[in-house]
């Protein structure tokens, strides 16, 4: 993750979704992640973290392009390439319904479908895992989290009234 968009998601809110760890090697039956995102016009961005990691998910135009093609999907201009990106916010609108995350060591993946008239549209998300140490404090795990998480959380906290 790069500067721009630590700086364009920090003013982005997290929500909660609660997913069934069924799939995953865990030991608890539900995980709980939360969510930000920020879509452009050609664009966007993803974060999410269970509050342990951080992952971290970007597509730029060139990128929707490709993995569209990957989902056998035909984007042959921008008008085509808006509606993309409407239907990937909707999946983000709705992960804990058409969505299955997928945990791995270095990575989340998050696979969407949803059924449709003409047949089902499935996306994924491969979130690559922040590392717990960069030297470039914007891009590390821990950074990420106290920025975007805590210290909002902190701010909000010291400014009750008391």
């Amino acid at each position: 993750m790069d500067q721009e968009a630590n700086n364009q998601l920090l003013k982005v809110s997290w929500y909660p979704i609660t997913i069934n760890n069924s799939t995953n090697n865990h030991h608890e039956n539900n995980c709980i992640y939360y969510v930000k995102y920020l879509m452009g016009e050609t664009d966007y961005r993803l974060l999410i973290t269970d509050l342990r990691n951080v992952w971290y998910n970007a597509a730029n135009a060139q990128d929707l392009y490709e993995q569209a093609s990957h989902h056998r999907l035909i984007i042959e201009n921008n008008q085509q390439l808006r509606q993309l990106l409407r239907q990937v916010e909707a999946f983000l609108q709705d992960l804990e319904n058409n969505c299955e995350i997928i945990k791995e060591e270095q990575s989340l993946k998050i696979k969407c479908s949803l059924q449709q008239k003409i047949g089902t549209l499935s996306w994924t998300f491969l979130c690559e895992l922040l590392p717990s140490s960069t030297g470039v404090s914007s891009m590390d795990a821990p950074t990420v989290l106290y920025n975007h998480f805590i210290l909002p959380m902190f701010m909000l906290i010291q400014n009750q009234p008391g």
